[in-house]
């Protein structure tokens, strides 16, 4: 069922709503006004007439145009529905901002309009608070480039602390002061900012939000954080902020330093018994002017520098301060250093209002509007006369403080060489305490063989004692004489592409009896397309150093894994490899993590009996990853376990070398049993030979019969070795099983 709408059922409701209507006839002109849409201009119905020409007429001239355009491009099919917001003018006179929103209902058989209806909606009081926020949000971005500028131009350091005492805002000299960016700052409390005063400072600031009352000119004395060492002085003054409500919403802080001007005053004026007199005359001065130079802003400071009341100055050329012969030339010079660079500094002569000269530091910027234009400008102005009277105290002050400059200069010097000396120390007594540690270690060796006859138990216990404490100090004399290349930098590194499977099976044939030893449940996950470029003998080195550490921390049963999953790639498209060493040892508390690389540093406390090593190692293995183009890091959970991840860049290129590799090292790729078998043997087999070259010694065995026993035991081994080993094929996966604990 259709239903349709008669006129009178469209003018019912019509005059339901508030807004006014219209209907037009299109091809007569012939318009109906509703008695809302008259009354809401202030008309009766009979004093327009009903005709097109008369809502025209009261269409405002800027928006004539516009409103024309829309009505044609609805007539003409171009819109589904015609509306605009424009200006009516009110029988008053007032224009009033509508709504007017319209559509046809009715086309001929050409397609031509003949019927539009529509209505008109009173927005004014709508357009009126938008045109007050937009105003309102201009003269909020005015005063903000107003802070700004002050904050660019102020030559004191300038901040803003919150009611919780947490910096919202600094400028670049506050932050140098403190030795920080600006953005270290914001968010953090004066006391994590500057740990030394930061605690007297968050006093003052309570003080200043619980009562509202400022605290002005107060005199501190403290070492600069940015520049510890050396006594400064500092004149500080704290504002309160009140917010809307009255309440006090956070403090502003100006900070000036006065050390070179308080010394040289000192200097000049022994009879000045008051510093804090001299100091409270360091105030700061504030102006702000247009584009001509008039004096629109001034503030207390000023009125103190130059002697005026703001009523009496403010409407004035700002170059009223300047002596009259200088007038011209540094209003001249002033424009045309504000159009090349927007801003200046400079350090003049101006007059104050009784005439007296009064001598100014002063910064001046370019303020500019939201669209990047310039609309007024402002000067930062700090009383510098006092300094000026003190010029030569002040460059007997410079003198001194290029005197304590060339003091550091030579003691850097001397820390320089003291560190080449005991790198030049180290590597001789490396030298002096080799040669007899080896001397004591072999003679200890002959003993332990019988060449000097039998042992009792007692002598077999001490010369165990001996031998444990011989490869002790040998391991140290190694480990420092290590850490001082490193760190020296005479480290050489043969950086080529490695396989990762290759580095963990040599290390494995070094540390094999030690996992059996705590009977570990030993893993290791390695992809065959794990390769880096790394020094191959340094990383066996440093994994060496990782997994003893995981084996001596990790309780006898516990789990210990190696892990090298596929080549990843960072942001820039780099390939880095990443190696984990894993245990469920003792762990690293949380605040010790970043000490255990620093050298001597230990993760157990030497009375647990945990350990037994220098605190070296992992220094070393830092150092030398970071050598290699990589890092070192950590992550652990306190009496759960760690993770050593060793990271390195891959090769530029894929490459498949993994085949390769494993068929030139084919023992290396089966398993820490036979590796460490096949180490063992080797192990043994120099140390006897040792042992048969000692006795020859000792004995005067013939030299042939000792080379004869040599080439039967290198045979036997050999093939013993060789039986022991099953070849594996390389394109199979490099995922090794556990290794058993009784293997």
């Amino acid at each position: 069922m259709t239903y349709r709408v008669t006129d009178e059922q469209l003018a019912a409701a019509l005059t339901a709503v508030e807004d006014g209507a219209w209907d037009w006839h299109v091809p007569s002109g012939r318009v109906e006004f509703s008695d809302q849409w008259c009354r809401m201009l202030g008309y009766e119905q009979w004093q327009l007439p009903p005709h097109i020409s008369s809502w025209e007429r009261l269409v405002h001239p800027d928006d004539y145009k516009a409103v024309m355009v829309a009505v044609r491009d609805h007539l003409d099919g171009k819109t589904p529905t015609y509306q605009t917001e424009h200006r009516v003018r009110r029988r008053n006179g007032e224009w009033a901002w509508v709504l007017d929103r319209g559509k046809i209902v009715a086309r001929d058989e050409t397609g031509r309009a003949v019927r539009m209806i529509g209505t008109h909606k009173d927005i004014t009081a709508r357009r009126l608070e938008m045109e007050q926020l937009a105003a309102n949000e201009a003269r909020a971005r005015t005063q903000a480039a107003e802070i700004d500028a002050i904050y660019r131009s102020a030559p004191v350091g300038l901040g803003f602390v919150d009611a919780g005492m947490r910096f919202r805002r600094v400028n670049a000299r506050l932050a140098a002061m403190n030795g920080l960016s600006p953005e270290d700052h914001i968010g953090r409390t004066p006391s994590e900012v500057t740990p030394g005063i930061g605690p007297h400072i968050e006093g003052l600031l309570r003080h200043v939000i619980e009562s509202g009352e400022p605290i002005r000119q107060l005199e501190f004395r403290a070492e600069a954080p940015g520049d510890p060492g050396e006594l400064r002085d500092w004149v500080i003054n704290y504002d309160p902020v009140f917010g809307d409500s009255g309440q006090v919403v956070g403090v502003t802080a100006a900070v000036a330093e006065v050390t070179a001007v308080k010394r040289a005053q000192s200097e000049a004026r022994r009879a000045a018994a008051n510093e804090a007199r001299v100091l409270q005359q360091v105030h700061d001065a504030i102006i702000v002017t247009d584009l001509d130079g008039s004096i629109t802003g001034w503030n207390p400071g000023a009125e103190r520098i130059f002697g005026y009341r703001a009523d009496e100055i403010i409407g004035r050329s700002v170059w009223v301060l300047c002596f009259a012969e200088e007038r011209d030339a540094r209003e001249t010079s002033a424009r045309a250093e504000l159009k090349r660079s927007g801003a200046y500094t400079t350090e003049v002569r101006n007059k104050r209002a009784d005439g007296s000269p009064v001598w100014i530091r002063s910064s001046v910027s370019l303020l500019r509007d939201e669209n990047g234009e310039p609309c007024a400008m402002i000067g930062y102005s700090t009383d510098v006369t006092d300094r000026v009277l003190a010029e030569q105290g002040l460059a007997e002050a410079l003198r001194r403080e290029a005197s304590a400059r060339r003091v550091a200069e030579v003691a850097q010097t001397r820390a320089q060489q003291a560190d080449e000396a005991k790198s030049a120390f180290l590597r001789v007594m490396s030298h002096e305490l080799r040669a007899p540690l080896n001397a004591i270690g072999g003679h200890a060796q002959l003993l332990a063989m019988g060449l000097h006859g039998p042992l009792t138990d007692l002598q077999q216990d001490a010369l165990g004692r001996i031998d444990v404490a011989h490869r002790h100090l040998i391991r140290l004399v190694s480990d420092v004489l290590d850490l001082d290349r490193v760190e020296s930098g005479a480290v050489v590194y043969d950086i080529q592409p490695v396989e990762i499977s290759t580095i963990i099976a040599e290390a494995e044939a070094i540390l094999s009896p030690q996992i059996r030893e705590k009977r570990l449940d030993y893993r290791v996950s390695v992809s065959r397309r794990c390769i880096a470029r790394a020094d191959r003998d340094k990383l066996v080195q440093v994994l060496v150093n990782l997994v003893t550490n995981a084996v001596k921390f990790t309780e006898p049963g516990g789990s210990l894994s190696i892990q090298c999953d596929d080549v990843e790639r960072s942001p820039s498209g780099a390939g880095i490899v990443r190696i984990r060493v894993r245990d469920t040892g003792i762990g690293i508390p949380a605040e010790r993590i970043e000490q255990i690389f620093e050298p001597f540093a230990q993760v157990a406390p030497a009375s647990s009996g945990i350990g037994g090593g220098f605190g070296l190692g992992l220094a070393i293995s830092r150092e030398m990853t970071r050598g290699m183009g990589g890092d070192l890091s950590v992550s652990s959970v306190f009496g759960s376990g760690s993770v050593f991840t060793i990271t390195l860049p891959a090769p530029e290129t894929d490459g498949h070398i993994g085949a390769q590799l494993a068929l030139e090292l084919p023992v290396l790729n089966d398993g820490a049993r036979s590796m460490s078998s096949f180490a063992t043997y080797i192990i043994g087999f120099v140390i006897l030979i040792i042992g048969l070259a000692a006795a020859a010694v000792l004995l005067n065995v013939p030299q042939m019969w000792i080379g004869v026993g040599v080439v039967i035991l290198l045979g036997i081994g050999v093939l013993s070795a060789t039986s022991r080993t099953k070849m594996r094929d390389p394109a199979e996966g490099s995922a090794r099983p556990p290794t058993s604990p009784n293997s």
